[in-house]
Protein backbone atom coordinates (compact mmCIF):
# COMPACT_ATOMS: atom_id res chain seq x y z
CA UNK A 1 0.00 0.00 0.00
CA UNK A 2 1.51 3.37 -0.98
CA UNK A 3 1.64 6.36 1.32
CA UNK A 4 -1.09 8.23 -0.60
CA UNK A 5 -3.55 5.37 -0.27
CA UNK A 6 -2.78 4.96 3.41
CA UNK A 7 -3.45 8.65 4.18
CA UNK A 8 -6.62 8.75 2.13
CA UNK A 9 -8.08 5.90 4.24
CA UNK A 10 -7.18 7.61 7.51
CA UNK A 11 -8.38 11.12 6.65
CA UNK A 12 -11.90 11.55 5.31
CA UNK A 13 -12.13 12.69 1.71
CA UNK A 14 -13.78 15.99 2.68
CA UNK A 15 -10.79 17.00 4.80
CA UNK A 16 -8.34 15.75 2.22
CA UNK A 17 -10.04 17.86 -0.44
CA UNK A 18 -10.06 20.91 1.83
CA UNK A 19 -6.44 20.54 2.79
CA UNK A 20 -4.94 19.57 -0.55
CA UNK A 21 -7.15 21.28 -3.09
CA UNK A 22 -4.96 23.71 -4.95
CA UNK A 23 -6.11 25.58 -8.01
CA UNK A 24 -9.68 24.80 -9.07
CA UNK A 25 -12.33 24.81 -6.34
CA UNK A 26 -14.06 21.52 -5.71
CA UNK A 27 -11.17 19.31 -6.83
CA UNK A 28 -9.87 16.66 -4.48
CA UNK A 29 -6.25 15.60 -4.54
CA UNK A 30 -4.67 12.93 -2.41
CA UNK A 31 -1.98 13.79 0.10
CA UNK A 32 1.51 12.62 -0.74
CA UNK A 33 3.97 11.77 2.03
CA UNK A 34 6.63 14.40 2.62
CA UNK A 35 10.21 13.30 2.99
CA UNK A 36 12.63 15.57 4.82
CA UNK A 37 16.35 15.72 4.01
CA UNK A 38 18.31 13.52 6.38
CA UNK A 39 21.73 14.83 5.36
CA UNK A 40 22.98 18.25 4.40
CA UNK A 41 23.76 18.70 0.73
CA UNK A 42 27.43 18.96 -0.19
CA UNK A 43 28.96 22.23 -1.30
CA UNK A 44 26.92 24.57 0.86
CA UNK A 45 28.76 27.80 1.54
CA UNK A 46 29.35 29.23 4.96
CA UNK A 47 27.31 32.41 5.38
CA UNK A 48 29.35 33.58 8.36
CA UNK A 49 33.02 32.68 7.84
CA UNK A 50 35.48 33.10 10.65
CA UNK A 51 37.53 36.27 10.65
CA UNK A 52 41.05 35.91 9.30
CA UNK A 53 43.86 36.33 11.82
CA UNK A 54 45.78 39.60 11.96
CA UNK A 55 49.04 40.23 10.16
CA UNK A 56 50.95 41.35 13.28
CA UNK A 57 52.38 44.42 11.57
CA UNK A 58 54.03 47.37 13.27
CA UNK A 59 56.67 48.17 15.84
CA UNK A 60 58.12 45.13 17.62
CA UNK A 61 60.91 46.77 19.63
CA UNK A 62 60.04 50.17 21.14
CA UNK A 63 62.10 53.23 22.05
CA UNK A 64 64.51 52.47 24.89
CA UNK A 65 64.30 48.68 24.48
CA UNK A 66 67.34 46.55 23.68
CA UNK A 67 67.86 45.01 20.24
CA UNK A 68 70.25 42.29 19.11
CA UNK A 69 71.62 41.82 15.60
CA UNK A 70 68.97 40.57 13.12
CA UNK A 71 66.10 41.57 15.42
CA UNK A 72 63.13 43.02 13.53
CA UNK A 73 62.35 46.45 14.97
CA UNK A 74 59.49 47.40 12.61
CA UNK A 75 57.64 44.56 10.88
CA UNK A 76 55.82 44.66 7.49
CA UNK A 77 55.34 48.34 6.76
CA UNK A 78 52.74 48.99 4.06
CA UNK A 79 54.49 52.27 3.26
CA UNK A 80 57.82 53.67 4.32
CA UNK A 81 56.60 55.15 7.63
CA UNK A 82 59.86 54.52 9.48
CA UNK A 83 63.27 55.03 7.86
CA UNK A 84 66.46 53.13 8.73
CA UNK A 85 68.96 55.14 10.75
CA UNK A 86 72.22 54.32 12.52
CA UNK A 87 72.90 50.54 12.68
CA UNK A 88 69.53 49.69 11.08
CA UNK A 89 68.91 48.31 7.60
CA UNK A 90 65.84 48.00 5.38
CA UNK A 91 64.97 44.36 4.65
CA UNK A 92 62.24 42.65 2.61
CA UNK A 93 58.64 43.85 3.04
CA UNK A 94 60.06 47.13 4.39
CA UNK A 95 61.16 45.53 7.66
CA UNK A 96 63.68 47.46 9.74
CA UNK A 97 66.34 45.13 11.15
CA UNK A 98 69.02 45.88 13.77
CA UNK A 99 72.65 45.43 12.71
CA UNK A 100 74.30 45.70 16.15
CA UNK A 101 73.41 45.09 19.78
CA UNK A 102 72.20 48.23 21.49
CA UNK A 103 69.32 50.46 22.54
CA UNK A 104 66.59 51.41 20.05
CA UNK A 105 65.92 55.10 19.53
CA UNK A 106 63.16 56.77 17.47
CA UNK A 107 63.77 60.28 16.15
CA UNK A 108 62.11 62.75 13.78
CA UNK A 109 64.55 64.27 11.30
CA UNK A 110 64.77 66.00 7.97
CA UNK A 111 65.74 63.23 5.53
CA UNK A 112 68.70 63.40 3.19
CA UNK A 113 67.32 61.07 0.53
CA UNK A 114 68.97 59.55 -2.51
CA UNK A 115 66.34 60.60 -5.06
CA UNK A 116 67.65 58.11 -7.65
CA UNK A 117 66.96 55.10 -5.42
CA UNK A 118 64.07 52.89 -6.54
CA UNK A 119 62.23 52.90 -3.18
CA UNK A 120 62.66 56.67 -2.76
CA UNK A 121 61.22 57.27 -6.23
CA UNK A 122 58.31 54.99 -5.42
CA UNK A 123 57.34 56.69 -2.15
CA UNK A 124 58.46 60.30 -2.68
CA UNK A 125 58.46 60.79 -6.46
CA UNK A 126 55.58 63.29 -6.51
CA UNK A 127 56.87 65.33 -3.54
CA UNK A 128 58.57 68.67 -4.04
CA UNK A 129 62.30 68.36 -3.38
CA UNK A 130 62.70 71.94 -2.18
CA UNK A 131 60.00 72.02 0.53
CA UNK A 132 61.25 70.75 3.92
CA UNK A 133 59.58 67.71 5.43
CA UNK A 134 60.27 65.43 8.39
CA UNK A 135 60.37 61.67 8.72
CA UNK A 136 60.61 59.16 11.56
CA UNK A 137 63.95 57.37 11.86
CA UNK A 138 64.91 54.29 13.85
CA UNK A 139 68.43 54.06 15.29
CA UNK A 140 70.24 51.42 17.33
CA UNK A 141 72.76 53.04 19.67
CA UNK A 142 75.47 50.42 20.32
CA UNK A 143 76.32 49.47 23.90
CA UNK A 144 80.04 49.59 23.36
CA UNK A 145 81.02 52.96 21.92
CA UNK A 146 84.14 53.29 19.79
CA UNK A 147 87.17 55.02 21.33
CA UNK A 148 88.20 57.04 18.32
CA UNK A 149 87.65 60.49 19.79
CA UNK A 150 90.67 62.76 20.20
CA UNK A 151 91.00 66.15 21.76
CA UNK A 152 91.41 69.05 19.36
CA UNK A 153 94.74 70.00 20.95
CA UNK A 154 96.15 66.53 20.23
CA UNK A 155 95.37 66.67 16.52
Amino acid sequence: MSGGQFLSKLIPSILVGAVTAIGKPGTVQSLQPVRFASKKAAGGGNKNPKQAPGNFKGIKIWDGWRANPRDIIVHKQTRLWFHPGLNVRLAGRLNLVALKTGTVSFTVETPDLNWKHRQVEKFYGARSRTAPFFKKYVHVIPDKQHNQFRLVDMV
